[in-house]
């Protein structure tokens, strides 16, 4: 039995857990009609709650989980959207906030 902590990728997939490498030709998109600041990544959600709070998530074949949350009660943040930076590197996108 292999170690589910490693991975052994045939290509881009992982023959252990499945895990799809995300292409090097995706782009880092922002969906501008949510109410906090929503950045897609091929199938990463990154959602900037602050300039120091994040929310990270990988799309299962259900998609997005976005139903309410049993364990983060009246949960407030900025009504502003976060801005941010972003710079492409060879192999992924940096997002920095103030």
């Amino acid at each position: 039995m292999k170690d589910r902590g490693a991975h052994d990728f045939n290509g881009n997939v992982c023959t252990v857990c499945e895990y799809e490498k995300q292409s090097a030709g995706i782009e880092l998109i922002e969906d501008t009609s949510c109410p906090v600041t929503t950045l897609y990544y091929g199938d990463t959600r990154i959602q900037l709650l602050s300039d120091s709070l994040l929310r990270l998530e990988d799309k299962t074949n259900k998609g997005f989980e976005d139903r309410d949350s049993y364990t983060v009660y009246n949960r407030e943040f900025q009504t502003d959207k976060v801005e941010y930076k972003s710079n492409k590197t060879e192999e992924s996108f940096e997002v920095s906030t103030e």
